[in-house]
């Protein structure tokens, strides 16, 4: 996808030999609500600065995937899942959508 907007998705698993069974799973330490990601630093600073106002708890990541770098716009860390999926059903009452994604531990911390 090339411009903002939301586009459905197909998850394959290309080898299910490999899927780990729920004992072995990695529980994350903490999740973020994602709101935005992009390759462009400033359009996230930008955003970071209107959502700011209306969201204390609202900070960017950067995510690297080969040569890319990605700014992500993420609220939180929420300690539990649930609490992350409240923020989303409080933002999506607005017309705001968001992704619930794992945060790693630089963020668990604030």
């Amino acid at each position: 996808m090339w411009a903002e907007g939301v586009v459905p998705v197909r998850v394959e698993v290309l080898n299910p030999d490999e899927i780990l069974p729920p004992e072995k799973m990695i529980v994350p330490l903490a999740y973020a609500v994602l709101l935005a990601s992009s390759t462009d630093a400033e359009e996230i600073s930008s955003l970071l600065g209107e959502v700011g106002r209306h969201q204390s708890d609202a900070y960017v990541t950067l995510l690297s995937s080969g040569p890319l770098q990605y700014y992500q716009l993420r609220l939180g860390p929420f300690r539990s899942r649930g609490q992350a999926a409240a923020r989303v059903r409080e933002l999506t009452k607005v017309g705001v959508q968001a992704l619930i994604v794992a945060e790693d531990e630089h963020h668990v911390e604030r």
